[in-house]
């Protein structure tokens, strides 16, 4: 796990008053309080699409912890909020879809499992979903779908691509992709969504994930907490001290 931890030289709690003690305490809840902030900041600057899933981890109930009055330490929790601050290199996911919840097996008892992948909208933003927006030719497209029909044709303008790893994809980014209509109570959404399947028969060079290098937040916030803290124990002190 990374952490920011603030800590006040052990020497001063035998000579400090009640007050200048109460001061100290201040300055570590306050200097964590504003670390916080400023490690959130960094993510919303660094991430998108995982951007959530790294704050979960910032904003855990054990997160900020104060083992004593001298002592401030803010931790980020989780395996893959760490992950995402420090990278990892690159693997192979059909080892993690093979392990799925949802994978199926065939009659020959090889696993399966569909994996579907959200279409962003042309002029749409925010964290939940991934990749560039759709394009707007192919978005008008789509919006006609009806009754559950995909969308074909595609491939003449955006053909299959070749992966990272050198594999041959079989199909276009956009083939496939189907309207879902979700209705809600005072309004009625809807989502593009295309279809992969992987598998045991899925070639070795597909479903590879190229790493991540890691956003290094802490690379920000570590030096950040450490000059705050000088400043407001210092402001702290003074206001004590009359």
């Amino acid at each position: 796990m990374r952490e920011v931890r603030i800590d006040i030289p052990k020497g001063f709690s035998g000579v400090l008053a009640s007050q200048l003690e109460s001061a100290a305490q201040a300055a570590v809840s306050s200097t964590l309080m504003a670390s916080k902030s400023k490690w959130e900041q960094t993510v919303q600057q660094r991430l998108t699409t995982t951007r959530a899933d790294y704050l979960l981890g910032l904003n855990a109930d054990n997160s900020m912890e104060f083992p004593d009055s001298f002592t401030g330490i803010l931790t980020l929790r989780g395996k893959w909020a760490n992950m995402l601050e420090s990278g990892f290199p690159a693997y192979d996911m059909k080892t993690n879809f093979e392990n799925s919840k949802r994978v199926k097996y065939n009659a020959e008892g090889g696993w399966y499992l569909t994996i579907p992948f959200r279409q962003r909208t042309p002029g749409t933003a925010g964290s939940g979903v991934g990749g560039s927006a759709m394009p707007d030719d192919i978005y008008a497209q789509a919006r006609k779908l009806r009754g559950g029909t995909r969308l074909t044709g595609t491939e003449t303008q955006y053909p299959a691509q070749t992966s990272w790893t050198g594999y041959q994809h079989k199909s276009g980014i956009y083939e496939g992709i189907k309207k879902v209509t979700k209705k809600y109570d005072n309004a009625t959404q809807n989502q593009y969504m295309s279809f992969r399947r992987v598998g045991q028969n899925s070639d070795p060079q597909s479903w590879w994930h190229p790493g991540f290098p890691g956003i290094k937040a802490i690379d920000v916030v570590e030096p950040y907490a450490k000059s705050t803290f000088e400043k407001v124990f210092k402001k702290y002190l003074n206001d004590a001290m009359g």
